[in-house]
This record gives C-alpha cells, structure tokens and sequence, in this order.
C-alpha cells in the first residue's frame, strides 16, 4: 500500500482508444482516480501544461517540459 501523499500511475490494459496504447491513471488510493491521458504524449501535455486534469489531480503548476533521467534507479 502507498504512504500517504503517495500518487501510483497505471495503465489500463483493457482500453481501446489506440492499437498498442493504453489509458494512463494516477490516483492516491484516497480519492478519485484521474485519467492523465490516452497516451504518454497527452499524459506529458497535460503535465507541462496549465490543464484542467493537472489542477484537479495534482493541485499544482504544470511541471517544467524537461526531461531529466536518471543517473541511476538506486
């Protein structure tokens, strides 16, 4: 189970919207569960930009449009 103020991202496997995309979720496991986009590239707009989706899911400002990876998963 997540830690509080915890948000867990998903894929819905049984959409249909595109051939080989999935409907992307974020929820808390405490309130609603948001549908972030019908694939990674709506999932980004909605992200980095001022959206409907971003205020009522994460209560933020959009986060900035750069990709930073990581130097290592540990």
């Amino acid at each position: 189970m997540p830690e509080a103020n915890q948000d867990i991202i998903y894929f819905g496997i049984y959409s249909e919207n595109l051939a080989d995309e999935f409907d992307i979720y974020a929820t808390d496991f405490v309130g609603d569960i948001y549908l972030l986009g019908k694939d990674l590239f709506e999932v980004f707009y909605n992200l980095t930009n001022t959206t409907e989706i971003l205020q009522k899911c994460f209560n933020t400002n959009p986060w900035p449009k750069i990709f930073e990876g990581f130097s290592s998963i540990c």
